[in-house]
């Protein structure tokens, strides 16, 4: 219990992170009307490459603790007798993962990549073509660290860890059952339900990622076809229409994500009645 409240924690300040950064993104798309340009203070440099920065560390954490609580979840799902996970095999890993990804995402500050402005997106990025040639090996390779391992490959355990539970909460209701009522008589059985109830939870969760992430998993999935295949598979064919495409990048890029990050504290609110006999006492 004591590593799913840590793990909840951890998302929640992930989550935190990522709505605190879309509120100059908000900011410029609620501005600039009337043919006026928009309000943005990521047209500041230095803003512009703090805040390429601290978007990318963030996303690709946030997606690599909400990974290891479903994958930790799944096993003491599929493992009841197996011991509780212990906080520091869960620390460990993620605390070697997010200083990995801290130290790529530097990398491009140290080489002094000019940060751009996306005026269509009101985002912000790393301008990777100036040290990255097209369909290069080195692109590749940075594409591998940057899309493929902190975005596709936890994208495919959450799918293979929540099925693995829900098949396991629909197969087994009866032992479930009986596990519970056998607790009971032992005066134990609040164990039990607190379990599944966290499972439940953990389910939504996973089930809301994969939701809401799935474009923007697709995107950078036609984005690694075409880079692997030497840009004989484009992303974007010329057909495509220029208002389309730029709807469908910054829904991908932006709203979806944000979507995630807000409605995570709702799901916690919902779940844990602790939480939420809190916010009725605050409210």
């Amino acid at each position: 219990e004591r590593t799913v409240t840590l793990l909840y924690r951890l998302i929640n300040l992930t989550d935190f992170l990522i709505c605190f950064l879309l509120i100059p993104v908000a900011i410029a798309n609620f501005t600039g009307s009337g043919g006026t340009s928009r309000v943005s203070p990521l047209t500041y440099y230095h803003v512009c490459a703090a805040w390429s920065w601290g978007w990318e560390v963030s996303l690709r954490v946030s997606v690599f603790v909400l990974a290891v609580l479903s994958v930790a979840r799944t096993i003491g799902l599929c493992r009841p007798l197996r011991p509780s996970t212990r906080r520091r095999t869960i620390l460990v890993p993620i605390v070697i993962y997010s200083i990995l990804i801290v130290v790529m995402e530097t990398i491009p500050v140290v080489l002094r990549v000019k940060a751009v402005y996306f005026e269509v997106f009101a985002t912000c990025g790393f301008q990777l073509s100036s040290i990255y040639p097209d369909f290069s090996t080195a692109k590749k390779l940075h594409f591998v660290f940057s899309g493929v391992i902190p975005f596709i490959l936890p994208y495919c355990i959450v799918v293979v860890s929540c099925t693995a539970t829900i098949s396991r909460l629909l197969r087994s209701p009866r032992v479930e059952l009986h596990a519970w009522r056998t607790r009971k008589r032992e005066g134990n059985w609040g164990a039990t339900r607190t379990k599944t109830t966290a499972t439940i939870t953990i389910t939504i969760l996973t089930l809301t990622y994969l939701t809401l992430n799935t474009p923007y998993v697709v995107m950078y999935i036609m984005k690694m076809v075409e880079l692997f295949s030497g840009g004989k598979v484009r992303l974007w064919s010329p057909d495509t229409s220029m208002y389309l495409m730029i709807f469908l990048t910054s829904f991908n890029l932006t709203y979806t994500v944000a979507l995630n990050a807000m409605l995570n504290p709702v799901i916690y609110i919902i779940r844990i009645k602790p939480l939420r006999e809190f916010v009725c006492r605050c409210s």
